[in-house]
């Protein structure tokens, strides 16, 4: 019983700090409470992260799509705890968090993944969104399609 309430307790004040710096919670389920420190003291380095988070991947229908890159099965995706992908997942892009899943993206070459729906999920090459960032393009829109 101690330990339940104090994880509701940790909780409620790790939800609570979260809010109250601004740190975003899809940050701070990937890096946790250390992603609270780079937003207080390298607010350059933290929202390089976020842009990483909000700008690394577009999708596509898959009869759209003229690249020449391979194209992989979503299905080899798992979470970092095993949990295999599932399209499901992406019905709301603005919590979506895809630094959970091993994603195996290029330094140089854009990599596509087989959502197995008609569409793709297409990721910039990680070169790309570090370009993308200093130049301050963005890549991310509310619906994240192209």
């Amino acid at each position: 019983m101690k330990k339940l309430v104090l994880a509701i307790a940790m909780s409620v004040t790790l939800s609570a700090l979260t809010q109250q710096v601004g740190v975003d919670p899809r940050l701070l389920a990937y890096h946790g409470d250390k992603i609270i420190n780079l937003y207080e003291t390298n607010k350059e380095a933290y929202n390089s992260i976020l842009y990483k988070l909000d700008n690394s991947f577009y999708i596509v229908d898959k009869t759209k799509y003229k690249g020449q890159e391979p194209i992989i099965d979503i299905k080899t995706v798992k979470s970092n705890a095993g949990k295999i992908f599932t399209v499901e997942l992406l019905a709301d892009l603005k919590s979506f968090n895809y630094m959970l899943y091993d994603f195996r993206i290029s330094p140089t070459e854009k990599t596509v993944y087989d959502l197995g729906d008609g569409r793709l999920m297409i990721f910039y090459s990680i070169n790309t969104v570090k370009q993308n960032f200093s130049q301050g393009v963005n890549n991310s829109n509310d619906e994240k399609t192209k």
